[in-house]
């Protein structure tokens, strides 16, 4: 049944209404959330706390969660996702961010905006958050919190929550920077007031190894969450210092590896026609997100690594293949991933909103 003209009129009416409650009040949107950012805290080097007061279209997030971020940056809009570093609160009237600045021209867009001109009054705009890095409903068992770097964010969250519902005697908190200028001082002193079973600042790399020594008894543990940069992250695969299987819970922040790249040697061109006379010539090789962007469109992305959706698109007709997995889909219509994509085969695909 296609749909009716009401239909059409109900669902192109933010775009003609948004622009006239922004004259009012840049918060204002009849269906977007958007946040006006109230302060902004250094924590340590290149490593900034955006406090954050949503609209009422803000849902509320579970400690661990991640929420998209959007600005328009040099007049093109850039998203990112952010982990939240705050606790949940019922009154919802405030959240926080922490941002650490990237340095590399493609994936340090977003971040090097919020730290070097976004001021306190500027209004951001947000999906909704999301993501599975959270501590269960009820649940009771001992806790092991391991982060690296700016993956200290979403343990972060999961801490102050169980610090607000006073959750913290089996609780031990292991952080690691990469230097003392990286530590955040002020998150340092405010973790080791609180009554952890231990909290633990580190200079240098953790291995499992390491995490052994400082927490001897791991193995004890109901559940152990870890979050650090790639290469942290890959020396507890495969060997988690004595945390049994099924136990560890791991987020890879941005940053982290793109997912595993299969069929490499592929790179016979094919066509993807994205619609209004628009067909470019791609590689097989990379993802589908690299492959557009090097053929010079813009889709919106925001993890690149198949977790927060912010890629997803609508694959209208042709093949393509899942780079975790290598499982090929059928040519018919369905959703995809553009950044845990690659292409088969000609695609014609729906790529909606461009950055």
């Amino acid at each position: 049944m296609s749909p009716s003209p009401v239909s059409y009129r109900l669902a192109a009416l933010p775009a003609l209404v948004d622009p006239w409650l922004q004259e009012v009040n840049r918060l204002w949107s009849v269906t977007e959330v958007r946040a006006r950012i109230v302060s902004i805290r250094e924590e340590a080097e290149d490593f900034r706390t955006f406090v954050l007061a949503p609209n009422r279209h803000w849902p509320g997030h579970r400690a661990g969660q991640f929420v998209p971020v959007a600005a328009v940056v040099d007049g093109v809009r850039t998203e990112r996702c952010y982990s939240i570093s705050s606790a949940p609160t019922h009154a919802r009237r405030t959240f926080e961010i922490s941002v650490r600045r990237v340095r590399e021209p493609r994936d340090g867009v977003l971040s090097t905006y919020l730290h070097t001109q976004a001021r306190v009054g500027d209004v951001l705009r947000l999906g909704r958050p999301a993501g599975d890095f959270v501590v269960p409903e009820g649940f009771a068992g001992k806790l092991l919190l391991v982060s690296g770097g700016s993956g200290i964010t979403p343990v972060l969250s999961i801490a102050r929550d169980l610090a607000a519902r006073r959750r913290l005697r089996d609780v031990v908190f292991v952080h690691a920077a990469r230097s003392e200028a990286a530590v955040p001082q002020a998150i340092r002193q405010e973790l080791e007031a609180l009554p952890f079973a231990g909290v633990h600042f580190l200079v240098g790399p953790l291995s499992p190894g390491r995490l052994a020594e400082i927490v001897p008894d791991r193995h004890m543990y109901s559940r152990v969450y870890l979050c650090g940069p790639a290469p942290m992250m890959e020396r507890f695969v495969g060997d988690v210092g004595g945390i049994p299987a099924g136990v560890l819970v791991t987020e890879r922040f941005h940053g982290g590896p793109v997912p595993p790249r299969r069929g490499e040697g592929e790179v016979t061109p094919v066509k993807v026609d994205l619609g209004r006379g628009r067909v470019v010539a791609v590689a097989t090789t990379p993802s589908l997100l690299e492959a557009l962007e090097a053929a010079g469109e813009r889709p919106r992305y925001g993890c690149r690594q198949g977790i927060c959706n912010s890629c997803r698109c609508e694959k209208r007709s042709g093949i393509v293949e899942d780079l975790r997995n290598g499982k090929r889909s059928g040519p018919y219509a369905e959703e995809i991933r553009l950044c845990t994509s690659r292409a088969v085969s000609d695609l014609e695909l729906n790529l909606g909103d461009v950055r």
